[in-house]
Formats: C-alpha cells, sequence, structure tokens
C-alpha cells in the first residue's frame, strides 16, 4: 500500500505541471442512467463524491502551476448526498468541469519534455506495480495453497501416527498370543521330556536260544505289560514290574524205527519280575528322547505239547535275569510309544523237557538266552502332552 501511494503522490505531481486535466471528467448521466441514480441513494451519493473528488484534484492542479481557481470547491452537505436530487448532482458536474477548463485553459510550461518523461516513468512504475501486485497475489495463492497442503500434511501424520499405534497394539497382541503360545509348546515339550509312562504295552519278537542242535527256535511272537508306579510316589522312573507272554513254535527231527520224524512243538512262554532303571539320557545329556538302561530281575514258567497227539505237555520254571535299553518320548512326534531292545539269561529250576515219540528230550537244566525287540505304547502317561 505504501508503495501504491508514492507511486499516486508522484503521478499526481508530475501531472500537475502539464498544460492538461490531471484526469478525464465522465459525463454527466442523462435519460435513464439519470433515473437509476435518483433511485438509489448510496449510487447517488458516490457520483455526487465522484464528481467533488474530480474538482479538488483540478484544484490542487491550479494551485499548484500558480493559478487560483475561479470557482473554490464546496463541500456537498449530508442532505443533498440523501435528497437524490438532479440538479445538485449537475451542480458538482458544472464546478469539477469549470475547473477542468481553467487547467485546459492554463498556458504549457517549459518543463513539458521533462514532464513527458517523468509521466512515461510513472507510467512504467505503474506498470511495474501491476505487475508486482500480480506476483503478489500469486504468492498469496501459493501461500495458502502451501498453507493448505501444510495442514494436510499435519493431519496425514496425525493419522499415520494413530495408525502407528494401532499396529503397535496389534503387533504386540499378535506377538503376546505368540509369545503364550510359545510357552504352552515351551511347557508342553518340558512336559513331554520329564513325563513317565506308569502304564504301557508292547508287541515283540522273540528269539529263545535253547543252545541244543536237536532243536530249531524261530522267532516268535509276544506281547508285554510294563507297569511303572514310581510316578505316582514321586520317583520318576527308577522302578517298574513287568509281565510277558511268548508264543513260540519249535521244530525238531527224532530218528525212529530208521526214519525221520518231524515234530512241531507250540511253546507257551510267561515270565513276570521287576525292573531298576539308569537314566542314561540325563548322564549323555540327550535332550531329543529318553533313554534308559534297565536291569531285572524274574521267573518264568513254561509249558511245552506237541499238537495232534496223545502226548501229555511238559512244563518247566525258572528265574531270568534281563537287561533293557528303551527309548521313548521322542520330541519330534510328541507321541507316547517307545522302542526297547531286551537280553536275557533263564536259569531253569526244573528240568527243560518236551515230549517226543520214543522218549521225552530232557535237555536238564540248561543256562539260555532270549533277545527280544518290541515297540512300546505307554496306555497311561505322567503328564499330558497336549499344546493347547
Amino acid at each position: 500500500m505504501k508503495c501504491i501511494f508514492i507511486i499516486l503522490v508522484f503521478f499526481v505531481s508530475f501531472r500537475l505541471f502539464a498544460a492538461e486535466p490531471i484526469v478525464e471528467l465522465p459525463p454527466l448521466p442523462s435519460g435513464n442512467e439519470l433515473e437509476i441514480y435518483e433511485e438509489s441513494d448510496a449510487l447517488f451519493a458516490l457520483k455526487v463524491l465522484e464528481y467533488y473528488r474530480l474538482a479538488l484534484l483540478y484544484e490542487a492542479q491550479l494551485k499548484i502551476m500558480g493559478l487560483t481557481p475561479s470557482n473554490p470547491t464546496a463541500v456537498p452537505s449530508l442532505d443533498e448526498l440523501t435528497e437524490a436530487d438532479q440538479r445538485t448532482l449537475r451542480r458538482y458536474y458544472m464546478q469539477a468541469d469549470g475547473l477542468r477548463r481553467q487547467v485546459l485553459e492554463a498556458p504549457d510550461g517549459l518543463f513539458n519534455r521533462k514532464i513527458q518523461e517523468l509521466r512515461d516513468r510513472i507510467e512504467k512504475l505503474s506498470n511495474d506495480n501491476f505487475i508486482l501486485q500480480e506476483q503478489i497475489y500469486r504468492q498469496n495463492l501459493e501461500l495458502i495453497s502451501a498453507n493448505f497442503y501444510r495442514s494436510r500434511y499435519r493431519d496425514m501424520i496425525s493419522q499415520i501416527d494413530s495408525l502407528r499405534r494401532i499396529l503397535d497394539v496389534m503387533f504386540y497382541d499378535c506377538n503376546e498370543k505368540s509369545w503364550q503360545s510359545a510357552d504352552r509348546i515351551r511347557q508342553a515339550y518340558d512336559n513331554w521330556k520329564s513325563s513317565a509312562s506308569i502304564l504301557s504295552i508292547g508287541l515283540t519278537g522273540n528269539y529263545l536260544n535253547y543252545n541244543d542242535n536237536r532243536l530249531d527256535a524261530n522267532i516268535s511272537p509276544g506281547v508285554a505289560v510294563v507297569f511303572n508306579p514310581s510316578p505316582i510316589f514321586g520317583m520318576g522312573r527308577i522302578l517298574d514290574m513287568w509281565t510277558e507272554y511268548t508264543y513260540q513254535i519249535i521244530e525238531a527231527t527224532r530218528r525212529i524205527n530208521n526214519r525221520d520224524v518231524d515234530m512241531e512243538y507250540k511253546t507257551d512262554y510267561i515270565a513276570t519280575g521287576v525292573n531298576l532303571n539308569v537314566p542314561l539320557s540325563e548322564v549323555m545329556k540327550i535332550e531329543n528322547f529318553y533313554l534308559g538302561l534297565k536291569g531285572g530281575y524274574g521267573f518264568f514258567w513254561g509249558s511245552s505239547r506237541l499238537p495232534n497227539t496223545e502226548l501229555a505237555s511238559k512244563k518247566w520254571q525258572g528265574q531270568t535275569v534281563r537287561f533293557e535299553l528303551m527309548a521313548t518320548n521322542f520330541s519330534r512326534f510328541h507321541f507316547p510309544i517307545g522302542v526297547f531292545a531286551v537280553y536275557s539269561f533263564n536259569n531253569y529250576s526244573k528240568d527243560l523237557v518236551f515230549p517226543a515219540f520214543g522218549g521225552d528230550l530232557n535237555l536238564g537244566r540248561p543256562w539260555t538266552t532270549s533277545f527280544q525287540l518290541g515297540i512300546r505304547f505307554s496306555l497311561w502317561q505322567t503328564v499330558s502332552t497336549t499344546i493347547y
């Protein structure tokens, strides 16, 4: 605004030295246009003030030129501005027009060339001012746009922060659930490693070596049940009791009346006893499964018969010393299953006799050995291995 005011002052000052009016005087309204001004008090007052302003400019121009205005300018009163009388409008027009004519009749000065140069400079300054105003307007638009986008940016940052907080909460909740699940899995794994079977059943394959060339013992099936009461009393796997049954087919050949007679015996073998367990997995620092070595002592009873004959069956009994290597609680499967191998030494307290044609086969009271491989399923585990 200060720049515009200075330019306006220069403009007025330089044009005052010219022998022509500083501004043009618009014509007096007439006809329909005059009726519009008379019907609107506001338009009428503005028109009167416009003529009054032009008269002041002409009067100032005359005074600067060293001339006395022939008709001093009169200030319009409030009544004149509000009555909307066309005579008032014509009077202030004639007042301005008289001063304009006096300016036109004034002789040209010696500074017309300089005045023209100054006028050109003022016009250039006016044009520059217009360009400057346009630039300022554009900068204001850019500033408004920048403020708008800055506000949008701040809103976006606020929304992003809110979303980040929500994501942090969701991430924490997910991690917490993962941690809880991992804790449950770890607890189940620890329980699984430390769990012990109280009651289990095993399927076995057995080979009994009678150390006698007259008998040919085949690999025979069997079933074994193990009861471990130690976990009930908080004693882990120290002591367990076992019972097993083996069904064996034994082939024998005997020469009777100059001919060989083949015989096939059906043998039932029942044994029971107790085991002491040594936890090898703890000694050897094995973590993926449980490995144990058992040493046991028990008794066995057996009988043999020759089917489809009238020969009476024979019975025997004795004591057995056994060693078992077993592995169970495999962490990869999380299933109550295990494998085992047993090697036994059998001592007969009653003669080992097999009925036969032409006289019984009596082996006396020998030491025999047996080897057993099996797979064992737990029917009663000390702790649950369920994760969830």
